[in-house]
């Protein structure tokens, strides 16, 4: 077919694409989702770009989204509860388990149980 596969074969035999797609799907608003079937198909066929066998450009599908300073401070925690919690977590038990009395471990071992065991909020808390 005059499609296939949008590609063309090199000297070696494997097929080189001459076409390459990209759909932006974050330009998609949340209101396309309430449209009948065909209507979403149309508007998703409108966000697809399309570039010849030379490829995107660099940095062609890099977007700067504009972000507030709180929501930057709430990712900076985030990602330190997430990455700096365990290491602390590690560091704190071993620093109890070498320099405290059993009374200290055990209250260090009921905590990390405790965070081990205890349930996650329901989705939409």
């Amino acid at each position: 077919s005059k499609d296939e596969l949008n590609s063309k074969s090199g000297k070696d035999g494997v097929r080189a694409p001459t076409k390459y797609h990209v759909m932006d799907l974050f330009r998609c608003p949340p209101e396309v989702l309430m449209l009948d079937v065909e209507e979403r198909k149309k508007f998703a066929k409108s966000l697809i770009r399309t570039t010849g066998s030379e490829g995107f450009t660099q940095n062609e599908n890099a977007f700067k989204s504009s972000i507030t300073p709180l929501q930057e401070l709430i990712v900076i925690l985030t990602l330190l509860v997430c990455m700096g919690a365990p290491w602390t977590l590690i560091t704190c038990g071993f620093a109890i388990a070498v320099t405290c009395t059993w009374p200290y471990q055990l209250v260090f071992a009921g905590f990390v149980l405790f965070l081990m065991l205890h349930p996650l909020p329901k989705q939409g808390w």
